[in-house]
């Protein structure tokens, strides 16, 4: 005779119920966590009738990230590092959260300091089998007791990955469970993990979309507002302080902006953000072969001067151990040079590089139209527009009626009158007796710079700058936040109404706050993703707060549309206000239907 799995993991009768309740309370924290540290703390609500003394719980992660300075005792980098047997396992990890003995978060020496898997002697034991939690019941007796140096104080350890399972899994982290004593999980114990894992391990996939969507969607909001403030900036520290701001969010200590010297273009010259000063051209020629691209240099580390790449400045000279310099140009001609400084050295954060690189474009096209205005006010002083055919722009001088250009105008075909864009900006100029920029709407997109003429009154002077590269640059990424907004838009209604992966066959919903028209509609739309074939998906009621009794037939339509693909529907706690429309749609109840799924576990 075949012996019931169930009796022995203990999981039939009040068991089952008492585990089911366990469960829908940690799922009811985890949907509620909006922190690491609140994770870990459902993760403690549905173990700690175990007795764990330490749980630590680490994201994965796939790039090394800033290691910084680590403890020696936690990380072991002597010695051949093993391999790693599953190539879809990402290869860093970061502590994240610590909980003990009640206490979450709790200090922990490696918190926020990513490192390589490989390092730790516990984690890089787990990635022989990643796929399953290592279970080490006395660490006394295990063969390689210098294998744990991170756990000294425990005495057994169990290590839960988190993975979706699948062909193409994804790994959100991994928790680490220590006993102070000899501990044999029990087999109901490991399925209860292998639960857990799974569970927390969809909705961290889930909850990191979101915060993925949503710094991508402030990144792109970040770049429009600053190439805004760039294109309204009247002056060259507004320009300065335009692209400076981005970079307090990493407490840039220092600022300054270097633009060609009109007297000597070969030359650089201190414009904003320190006393005067100039710098040879020449000197920067490796960073402006690569022109609008942002570079940082760390000078020293400790008490050592690192190496310094060309153009660099000199560790001997500056007063920071980071710089980042960031070279201008347009139309093929250097144009200036920002320079950002640090009092230590530090690296470049991934999306801050993005948004220089983004910025760099209109912040040339700023100041390029400002030095070619220069050039061509002191071409034509006297506003006689045969001056202008030097410059090497499309320039224009008068207002109203009598706007005539150089050549390059002329070649651009635009209309001519009063009530031209470019008329219009020379008048405005001469009003306002103030430099302006006008941006005209078009293909090629053109960006007017006006500022009155000194030598010829009530007459301007502007130049007309190709700016299609960066127009195109800046509909791209508007379009891409307008799809990152209908995507996020998605996850959050799934969110709403999470689809939790517990093991193959099983998933759980679990409802929570008000039960609403909205809130039902989103569990009719879940309903019609998901897939047809035999699987049983439990509707867990326990933290819904109110209920509208017009989504009845909402919930039905949706039961019925999940038992028609052949779905076993289960509805855990269901409202009073919903129980005489549900009632035919009911099957079993929450604690024997995890009872039954939960002898298969995943493998």
């Amino acid at each position: 005779m075949i012996p019931d799995p169930r009796a022995e993991a203990g999981f039939h009768g009040p068991q089952g119920v008492e585990l089911a309740t366990t469960f829908a309370r940690a799922l009811l924290a985890l949907v509620e966590a909006d922190t690491d540290d609140a994770v870990l703390r459902a993760v403690a609500s549905a173990v700690s009738s175990y007795g764990p003394s330490l749980i630590r719980f680490y994201t994965l992660r796939d790039d090394p990230g800033d290691p910084g300075p680590h403890d020696p005792r936690f990380l072991d980098r002597s010695g051949p590092r093993p391999a790693q047997g599953d190539a879809t396992v990402p290869t860093h990890a970061e502590l994240s959260s610590v909980w003990q003995a009640g206490i979450c978060p709790a200090p922990d020496p490696l918190l926020g300091r990513p490192f390589a898997l490989a390092d730790h002697p516990v984690l890089a034991r787990w990635l022989a089998a990643p796929r399953q939690a290592l279970v080490l019941h006395d660490l006394s007796a295990d063969p390689r007791p210098a294998a744990h140096p991170s756990e000294r104080s425990a005495q057994a350890l169990v290590v839960l990955p988190l993975t979706t399972g699948g062909a193409e899994p994804r790994w959100p982290g991994v928790l680490v469970l220590s006993w102070k004593i000899v501990h044999i999980p029990s087999a109901r114990e490991r399925l209860v993990y292998d639960m857990l894992g799974a569970a927390f391990a969809s909705f961290l996939v889930a909850r990191d979309a979101l915060r993925d969507h949503q710094r991508a969607i402030d990144e792109a909001n970040t770049i429009y507002v600053a190439a805004l403030a760039l294109a309204e900036a009247a002056t060259l520290e507004d320009t300065l302080a335009a692209l400076a701001e981005p970079a307090q969010a990493i407490e840039a200590q220092t600022a300054a902006l270097w633009l060609r010297d009109p007297a000597d273009p070969t030359r650089l010259q201190l414009r904003a953000g320190g006393e005067p000063a100039t710098r040879p051209l020449a000197d920067l020629a490796g960073l402006f072969a690569r022109p609008n691209e942002p570079w940082l240099f760390e000078q020293v580390r400790s008490d050592t001067p690192a190496e310094i790449e060309p153009g660099a400045p000199s560790p001997a000279a500056a007063a920071h151990g980071a710089t980042l310099l960031l070279p201008l140009a347009w139309g093929g001609r250097e144009v200036a040079l920002l320079e950002l400084g640090w009092a230590t050295p530090r690296p470049l954060p991934t999306a801050l590089r993005r948004l220089y690189a983004a910025l760099a474009g209109p912040a040339a096209v700023t100041l390029a139209g400002r030095a070619l205005l220069a050039e061509a006010a002191a071409a034509a002083p006297t506003g006689d527009p045969g001056d202008l055919q030097g410059v090497s722009v499309a320039a224009v001088v008068g207002s109203g009626d009598n706007v005539h250009g150089n050549l390059a105008y002329v070649a651009l075909g635009l209309p001519s009158g009063a009530d031209t864009p470019v008329a219009c900006a020379l008048t405005d100029a001469v009003g306002a007796a103030a430099e302006l920029r006008r941006d005209l709407v078009g293909e090629p997109a053109l960006a007017v710079f006006a500022a009155p003429l000194p030598g010829a009154p009530g007459a301007a002077v502007g130049v007309l700058l190709d700016t299609s590269e960066d127009a195109r640059a800046e509909r791209q990424r508007l379009e891409g936040r307008d799809v990152l907004l209908e995507r996020m838009n998605v996850l959050l209604a799934r969110r709403a109404v999470p689809v939790l992966a517990i093991i193959d066959g099983l998933a759980v919903v679990p409802l929570t706050g008000a039960l609403d028209e909205a809130r039902a509609q989103q569990l009719l739309d879940v309903a019609a993703d998901v897939p047809r074939g035999p699987q049983t998906l439990i509707l867990d009621f326990t933290a819904v707060t109110g209920v509208d009794p017009e989504t009845a037939p909402l919930l039905q339509e949706a039961a019925r549309g999940l038992i028609a693909r052949g779905v076993s529907l289960i509805f855990s706690a269901a409202p009073a206000a919903l129980a005489a429309t549900l009632a035919g749609e009911h099957i079993d109840g929450l604690g024997d239907a995890l009872a039954s799924a939960l002898v298969s576990p995943r493998a």
